[in-house]
């Protein structure tokens, strides 16, 4: 299957992407992009990896953010791309912005918690006080008096402003605004929009606009496309699901960039003062410091083990199953396929028996590669956890205490030759003429008696044999799913409490090494240990 690769960390402004395991082309248009937003190509991207591609039919796999990977659906969608057309799977799933800026609030209270003589966090937090204590804005632009509220989960301070001669020496990048729009606002609206048109730090998409009654929507909307956006985003009130999602998309994203940035200048700064005391109290106490550099190993192998497990992709079972799925039902619409009606009684009854034989054999085929398929993904995954476990080359003959409970015996597929017998059309025909009678008939001939014509539509057979089958055939296909998912949760669960056991012993043992430095090496080794504390909860928030 021809797959396409695509990794996006808004938190990092980190983009890969791959086209069956191969990095884009020189000159491809994905290296205009790499450095940017998703969101600024998002709807690009269908044309793009069409080209890319030669065509659709190849499986896209994400990595990202649910919010992005929601974009992404929109894109395909929109550009008439079916999921028969792109496989969309979402492989890896990125914490959300909520949940970053909660472990960013969790470090920072680390810090006030465990304070470090080679970190200053007051004098840090005052200087980058306007960054982790300011609020997100949005702007309501004519607006009426009183209070407005956004019911999101994050401090936001909706300005209301009467002219946008208040906003000249405000900063609007990604900043939300809102264009109220009623009888008295409405004549202001072309001069408004042109003014944002001229700024620098506004664009499009940042601006919504509720449209109160008795207005025509539909004319202002008209008349705000004219004026030069394409696609005007229209709200029915300031707390809309529009405005929420750009909160979410922008501003919220920008502060977790930047917070980001700045910790890990800090954690670059006192990473590089402490290789130097390391260096120097190596002298004194090697062989101590030895036992301390060999069980850290160990721990920093077990913790990236670790982290192979909390950061594993999703497994996505069903595709292949599905595809089986369909193969088992083109199979049955295959049946006789030359074959239109049958008008004979005999011939009927012999075509509903194959047609019944046939289905239980498919079926039967169906449920062996349903079957093989589980066990296929089931050992690769179990294969890959051991690999996992074992690359931190510690606790070796640990083994997992759990085993999948597979249903073997699926539900019976009914025979359903009698039904297809009833599936029949009768009517009274007059009986067809041969060609003697049709030459010889006089007048005086009494007129021909009618006769009993029984119809038998083969479609109309392969229809509802599919109507039994896909939805048994579905139901195998979820049962399989859950009951593998179920299992390859517990089994990572199962690993994480032993590599996490294993971690808190050889750091128990590594303090008790560290006991027999002197003060001011014990007091070096603290710093460590420290800075390793702050290192685990920045790489979380990064990559988590």
């Amino acid at each position: 299957m021809v797959k396409v690769e695509l990794s996006y960390n808004p938190y990092l402004l980190e983009t890969k992407i791959t086209f069956n395991g191969q990095e884009p082309r020189i000159n491809s248009l994905v290296e205009k992009y790499q450095q940017e937003t998703l969101q600024n190509w998002v709807r690009r991207i269908p044309s793009i990896f069409y080209d890319e591609m030669n065509g659709y039919d190849f499986e896209l796999e994400f990595s990202g953010t649910k919010l992005e990977y929601e974009d992404l659906e929109v894109a395909l969608a929109d550009a008439g791309v079916t999921s028969n057309m792109v496989r969309l799977f979402h492989k890896n799933e990125l914490d959300c912005r909520l949940s970053k800026t909660e472990k960013i609030d969790e470090l920072l209270k680390w810090f006030e918690e465990n304070p470090n003589r080679k970190f200053d966090f007051t004098a840090f937090k005052e200087e980058n006080k306007e960054l982790f204590e300011g609020d997100y804005v949005c702007v309501l632009l004519n607006g009426p008096s009183g209070a407005h509220e956004l019911t999101v989960k994050y401090e936001v301070s909706i300005e209301n402003i009467d002219d946008v001669c208040e906003l000249e020496k405000t900063s609007l990048f990604h900043t939300p605004i809102i264009f109220w729009i009623d009888e008295n606002t409405l004549p202001k609206l072309k001069r408004n929009l042109k003014y944002f048109f001229n700024r620098k730090d506004v664009q499009h998409n940042q601006m919504f606009f509720l449209i109160l009654s008795p207005l025509n929507v539909a004319s202002i909307e008209r008349t705000i496309k004219d004026l030069g956006i394409e696609k005007p985003q229209l709200i029915t009130e300031v707390d809309s699901a529009g405005v929420k999602r750009y909160l979410e998309t922008y501003p919220v994203t920008d502060y977790i960039y930047d917070a980001l940035k700045l910790l890990q200048e800090q954690e670059k700064q006192i990473s590089n003062v402490l290789e130097k005391e390391n260096e120097e109290s190596m002298i004194s106490n090697r062989e101590i410091h030895t036992q301390i550099d060999l069980l850290e190993d160990v721990i920093k192998r077990l913790k990236e083990a670790l982290g192979l497990f909390v950061n594993r992709d999703n497994i996505d079972v069903s595709t292949e199953m599905h595809i089986t799925k369909a193969t088992f039902l083109n199979s049955i619409q295959s049946w006789k396929n030359k074959k239109t009606k049958i008008n004979k009684e005999y011939e009927a009854k012999n075509l509903a028996q194959d047609l019944d034989n046939q289905l239980q054999k498919l079926y039967q085929e169906f449920c062996r590669r349903i079957d093989a398929i589980f066990n296929d993904m089931q050992v690769a995954v179990e294969s890959e956890y051991k690999s996992w476990y074992e690359g931190a080359r510690y606790g070796a003959g640990f083994m997992p205490s759990i085993s999948c409970v597979k249903n073997n015996s699926y539900k019976y597929l009914p025979m359903i030759s009698s039904q297809l017998l009833d599936m029949k059309e009768e009517k009274y025909v007059t009986p067809k003429e041969d060609l003697f009678g049709l030459f010889f008939k006089s007048s005086s001939d009494k007129e021909v008696e009618q006769v009993l014509e029984i119809t038998f539509d083969c479609q109309e057979w392969r229809d509802y044999a599919i109507s039994i089958a896909e939805p048994i055939a579905l139901e195998i296909i979820q049962e399989n799913d859950m009951i593998l998912k179920t299992y390859i949760i517990e089994l990572a669960d199962q690993y994480k409490l032993q590599l996490e056991e294993l971690i808190k012993e050889r750091t128990s043992v590594k303090e008790t090494v560290s006991a027999q430095l002197s003060d001011d090496e014990q007091k070096l080794q603290e710093d460590n240990d420290w800075l390793v504390g702050f290192q685990d909860q920045l790489r979380v928030i990064e990559r988590g």
